[in-house]
């Protein structure tokens, strides 16, 4: 019998990161519970399945804060619960969603609260969005979004992938959440249906220096001669003229 080779499985496609403003058309396709899961994973960057499990008394309204349960997490650093600003537009969305009690976006039921591919793919598709975008993971596009826009507006990437629970390792070891302007990403993801086509246009401009502060660099000594070879023995205790002088800057040091 002719043997059989086996053959891999051809890699999957890498998919691309959308904007804002492709996020917002899909959006704009979505309604009732679906979008409320849509809305709560481009404002945070949250996993599917930590965006269905956030509770109502996962949110503080007052503070703008969001809770994320130790249980929610995936990453080592995310196991330990956290805290993490909220956009202030997801806040005033959050204030028109009615009654605050149990979940946020409450799809499926008790037993199963698993999210369906095929529930989001339609959103994309009548919003024309290539598939190359979101094909095999329409939810995890959100997420993928959120951190490429957030990056292209220059904002800090350490910042960024703690927001979204990333481990850091070594690095969120030895770095506090405090020295992270968490707040920075917080204001800076637009609102739904405000967002430019290209998120570089949200780019903060750069900081000229702070005014009447110069750098002072040393300088060449203005003297040729000192720049030669002489002139540099001199300086090291030797030149011509002496009993034993250093033949070179080498040996002039050995003095010392």
């Amino acid at each position: 019998m002719p043997e059989v080779v086996p053959f891999k499985a051809p890699p999957k496609a890498r998919t691309r990161a959308v904007t804002w403003h492709q996020l917002d058309a899909v959006i704009a396709q979505s309604h009732g519970r679906h979008r409320k899961l849509l809305v709560l994973m481009r404002y945070t960057g949250r996993r599917v399945n930590q965006a269905m499990q956030l509770l109502w008394s996962d949110v503080d309204m007052k503070r703008a804060i969001l809770h994320l349960r130790p249980e929610l997490g995936k990453s080592t650093a995310e196991k330990v619960g956290r805290e993490i600003p909220m956009s202030p537009h997801l806040v005033a969305e959050l204030a028109m969603w009615g009654t605050r009690s149990g979940y946020l976006a409450p799809i499926g039921d008790k037993t199963s609260r698993k999210p369906r591919g095929r529930d989001v793919w339609r959103f994309w598709e009548r919003a024309g969005i290539d598939p190359m975008y979101w094909r095999g993971r329409p939810h995890h596009a959100f997420r993928k979004a959120l951190i490429s826009c957030l990056k292209a507006q220059g904002i800090d990437p350490e910042a960024i992938e703690y927001y979204v629970g990333h481990d850091l390792e070594i690095r969120g070891t030895c770095a506090d959440p405090w020295a992270l302007d968490l707040a920075a990403i917080a204001t800076a993801i637009p609102e739904i249906g405000e967002a430019p086509e290209d998120p570089r246009a949200l780019r903060a401009p750069a900081t000229a220096p702070a005014s009447g502060v110069a750098l002072e660099w040393p300088t060449r000594p203005s003297n040729p001669e000192s720049n030669s070879i002489d002139g540099i023995l001199r300086r090291l205790g030797g030149g011509p003229g002496e009993s034993n002088p250093p033949r070179t800057p080498l040996d002039a040091l050995h003095r010392f």
